[in-house]
């Protein structure tokens, strides 16, 4: 198989697994809106954010990296370490929508994911699992 190939279905299956748990936090988001509308919407946007989190990492370790080159609990550290920087490009993305365009949460999350999906990717794969050598550190 071709490198080119092979990046493609390593890209695509990130995707697929992030789009996955991407969908799942959007629908946990609006829930917990609804639940509790009097807490703020930062709050839940970074809960929500936490607990599809946990389902994301077993999705990249067994699936999308294959990775084992690390202690399972390690590779978990850095995962979280670089998720946190996506939650806090999350919460500040969300709200600068809110607050600036006045657009809803749901909807403002739902175009944050698009930045910090890919700033996620790029991290993890070349920090955390560093499976494939063009993102490898030289």
């Amino acid at each position: 198989m071709s490198t080119f190939l092979k990046e493609s279905v390593f890209f695509l299956r990130y995707s697929a697994a992030g789009l996955t748990a991407f969908g799942f936090e959007l629908l946990l988001l609006n829930a917990l809106l609804l639940r509790f509308p009097n807490i703020p919407y930062y709050f839940t946007v970074a809960a929500a954010f936490a607990i599809v989190t946990i389902f994301q990492y077993e999705a990249c370790h067994w699936w999308v990296f294959r990775s084992h080159e690390r202690p399972m609990r390690m590779e978990y550290m850095y995962f979280v370490a670089i998720l946190l920087t996506g939650l806090l490009l999350t919460v500040g993305l969300v709200s600068l929508f809110v607050n600036a365009f006045g657009i809803s949460v749901v909807l403002a999350r739902a175009i944050s994911g698009l930045f910090v999906g890919l700033w996620d990717f790029y991290l993890n794969a070349r920090f955390n699992f560093r499976v494939h050598a063009f993102l490898r550190r030289p």
